[in-house]
């Protein structure tokens, strides 16, 4: 966690000096601050490498070519 709270502290900080809301980096800042200051600093946060698809009763969030799907405007 104490990488988590390393890496999103700065692309946290320039979203805000840009002036760019920043509030779901800020939120997610504060959740591995919290688990951090809660003794577990030295734990990994695993990588996310599949989502679960339909198969597994998630939905799909790419099209074929890999790109997101773009739902067609009313």
């Amino acid at each position: 966690m104490d990488n988590s709270v390393k890496d999103a502290e700065p692309v946290v900080a320039a979203a805000e000096s840009a002036g760019a809301a920043a509030d779901l980096g800020a939120a997610g800042l504060a959740r591995f601050r919290r688990t951090a200051d809660a003794g577990h600093g030295d734990k990994d946060m695993p990588p996310r490498t599949s989502w679960p698809g339909p198969a597994r009763g998630g939905t799909r969030a790419h099209g074929p070519e890999g790109s997101l799907r773009r739902t067609p405007a009313p």
